[in-house]
């Protein structure tokens, strides 16, 4: 059973590195991604 965990956690890991790559080819949605969250870090300050 661990073995099996331990091949799920490292299929996620290269499948979410895949998807992270293909975004980083992507610069205006990672801009957009920075934007949302600048907003919602100053939002997080007027509440706190």
């Amino acid at each position: 059973m661990k073995e099996f965990l331990i091949y799920v956690i490292v299929f996620l890991f290269g499948y979410v590195s895949c998807l992270v790559v293909l975004l980083a080819n992507r610069k205006a949605y990672w801009r957009e991604i920075n934007i949302r969250a600048k907003k919602e870090v100053e939002e997080f300050k007027k509440n706190v």
